[in-house]
């Protein structure tokens, strides 16, 4: 499939569930996915986006936003070619990340993101068996605020670091995850 400008979601309980080989490339600017649960003043809840590879280009930002949402689901989202990150949890709550990946190891990158998984006032989510590797300039997974997230299982391995938290952050869980080769440092 090919998205030339933003796809744009803010419906309750919206699936967007892609096949075995199913690609978007992305050529527009911006994230690729944007669920806005702002604009509409009402939070968007039960999204679930499934089984996609996303390719960005040199503009695009994010694979996958999700601002003011709740109850999501995102499985099975492979993203590359972006210069932010993979995903994006601003004002999002009990969601859960399931085999996230953003990996050099496993494509190739023609532009590679700062960060991996970044949330900002997001609490209570699952960050499951996801996979960043190789983004030499910042994290795997990054929060700048929230609490009560939980990271489980997964790799993070070659980024600047494994796990990056701010000084908002506070009662995180990281519950076996895998940590190798993060030039600075694997916890921060």
């Amino acid at each position: 499939f090919a998205l030339t400008s933003t796809l744009g979601i803010g419906y309750p309980f919206l699936a967007l569930k892609g096949g075995a080989r199913s690609v978007i490339k992305f050529s527009g600017s911006g994230p690729a996915i944007y669920s806005d649960g702002l604009s509409t003043s009402a939070m968007v809840y039960g999204l679930r986006i499934e089984n996609l590879k996303i390719h960005g280009n040199a503009s695009a930002t994010y694979g996958v936003v999700l601002n003011n949402s709740s109850h999501a689901y995102v499985s099975n989202v492979s993203v590359k070619d972006v210069t932010t990150g993979a995903v994006h949890l601003d004002v999002v709550f009990g969601s859960h990340l399931r085999n996230v990946r953003c990996s050099t190891n496993e494509d190739v990158f023609t532009t590679i993101p700062t960060d991996g998984i970044v949330l900002t006032s997001a609490n209570g989510n699952h960050i499951d068996t996801c996979v960043v590797e190789g983004l030499t300039a910042g994290a795997g997974v990054k929060g700048v605020s929230g609490s009560a997230n939980k990271v489980t299982n997964g790799v993070y391995e070659g980024n600047k670091y494994g796990v990056y938290l701010t000084s908002n952050c506070d009662s995180w869980t990281l519950d076996t995850p895998y940590f190798e080769l993060n030039s600075t440092a694997s916890v921060y």
